[in-house]
C-alpha cells in the first residue's frame, strides 16, 4: 500500500528532517549551515515550517521521575480520575482506555481498585518513542510517497537479532523552572530562546541554561513530530487510531523496535513496558518486558487497509488486543502545583 502524504519542496523535507536530528534549543545558524542557506532563507523557510507543521519534543519522563500506565476498560467509567491524566478515548468496540503519567513512586493499585469493575488489563510502559519520520527515504520528485507494508516488513527484518538499545532511566536532578519550561516547549519547540523566556517570564540566561541542562542530561532527547501537513489532502481526515497491543518475540531488540517503527509516517507514539491482565495481581511473566503497543493513524483513505496491517504485524509478533479509538481528549504532562511540589522537590502522590 503505497500512500501520497502531501507535494512539498526539497528544502521544506530536508530543512524538517535536520530538525528531528536536533536536540532543543534550535541552532539556527548551524542549521542554516548545513542546509547551505543563507540566516535570512532559512528564517523564511523556518516561519512556513513553523506554520505548516506541528513539532513537539521527545522526554525521556523516567528521568524526572514519572512513567505511562494504560488502563483499558470494558466501557467508560463514571468518574475519570483526573490527576496525572494523559489522554482518555473511547473505542468502536466499545472500550474504554485512559492513560497516565504517574510519579514511579507512586503505586497504580488505587487506580486499578478505582476502574476494577470494569478493568481488562493495565499496562506499565518503560518508555516511549515519538514519530519521528526518515522523510528524505520518502521523498520522490516532489512528494513523500509511503509504502507502508514494505516498511513495517523491512522494520522488523532488520531489527531482528541486533543488540538492543541503551536507555538512560537514572532519575536527574530538577525543579519546577525545567518543567515549565518542557511544558512550553512541547507547544511550540521551534521558537527562539528569547520567546521561550517571555512565554514563560524568566530572562533569556535562565532559561537558556536549563534548556541546556535538559538536553545534556537527556531529559529532553530531541525534536519530535505531531503532525505531517498536507497529509489529509491525499489520504482523508484522521478517521481513527489502530493501536495494535502485542507481546514481541525475544529475537527483536525491543526498544530498537519501537524506535525504527516511530520512524515510519503515519505511526504514532509507539511505547513498550509489561503488561498485567484482568485479574490484575497476575502478570504475564512469560513476556515479562516485551509488550510493545502500535498506534497507526488510520485516515479516511486508509480505513480499508486495516485489518491487512494488523494481519501484517501478526506475521512478527503475537497481538492481544487491537483497539480502534474513535475520540479523545488529550492533557499534558502533569505541571499543576498540587501534582508538583516545587518545596519539596517530588511528585505528590
Amino acid at each position: 500500500m503505497k500512500l501520497i502524504l502531501g507535494d512539498y519542496k526539497l528544502d521544506e523535507i530536508r530543512a524538517v528532517s535536520k530538525i528531528l536530528e536536533q536536540k532543543p534549543p534550535l541552532d539556527r545558524r548551524r542549521l542554516a549551515q548545513e542546509l547551505m542557506l543563507s540566516v535570512s532563507k532559512f528564517k523564511k523557510l523556518l516561519k512556513k515550517i513553523k506554520n505548516d507543521w506541528r513539532f513537539s519534543v521527545q522526554i525521556n519522563y523516567h528521568t524526572i521521575g514519572l512513567r505511562k500506565i494504560l488502563f483499558v476498560l470494558k466501557k467508560r467509567p463514571d468518574k475519570i480520575e483526573k490527576k496525572y491524566l494523559s489522554l482518555y478515548a473511547s473505542t468502536i468496540e466499545g472500550n474504554f482506555i485512559i492513560s497516565y503519567y504517574l510519579p514511579i513512586v507512586y503505586n497504580p493499585e488505587d487506580l486499578v481498585l478505582e476502574y476494577k469493575d470494569i478493568l481488562r488489563y493495565y499496562i506499565i510502559f518503560e518508555g516511549e518513542y515519538k514519530p519521528k519520520p526518515r522523510f528524505m527515504d520518502f521523498f520522490d520528485r516532489g512528494r513523500l510517497i509511503v509504502d507502508i507494508y514494505s516498511e513495517i516488513n523491512n522494520t522488523f527484518k532488520e531489527s531482528s537479532g541486533k543488540p538492543d538499545l541503551e536507555v538512560d532511566s537514572f532519575i536527574k536532578r530538577f525543579n519546577e523552572v525545567d518543567l515549565r519550561i518542557i511544558m512550553e516547549l512541547q507547544k511550540d519547540p521551534l521558537r527562539s530562546m528569547r520567546a521561550l523566556a517571555e512565554a514563560l517570564g524568566y530572562t533569556v540566561p535562565r532559561v537558556s541554561n536549563h534548556v541546556k541542562f535538559l538536553s545534556k542530561n537527556n531529559i529532553i532527547e530531541s525534536f519530535s513530530l505531531k503532525a505531517i501537513p498536507a497529509a489529509h489532502k491525499y489520504i482523508g481526515k484522521l478517521a481513527f487510531a489502530t493501536i495494535i497491543i502485542g507481546f514481541v518475540p525475544s529475537k527483536y531488540p525491543l526498544r530498537r523496535l519501537a524506535k525504527s517503527l516511530s520512524q515510519i509516517p503515519t505511526m504514532g507514539t509507539i511505547l513498550y513496558g509489561n503488561i498485567l491482565v484482568e485479574k490484575h495481581r497476575e502478570q504475564v511473566s512469560e513476556y515479562r518486558d516485551k509488550i510493545i503497543y502500535i498506534p497507526i493513524l488510520t485516515y479516511e483513505k486508509t480505513v480499508d487497509y486495516v485489518h491487512e496491517i494488523v494481519d501484517l504485524i501478526k506475521d512478527y509478533i503475537d497481538v492481544y488486543d487491537v483497539l480502534i479509538a474513535v475520540r479523545k481528549q488529550v492533557y499534558t504532562l502533569p505541571y499543576k502545583r498540587e501534582e508538583y511540589s516545587k518545596y519539596k522537590g517530588f511528585w505528590n502522590i
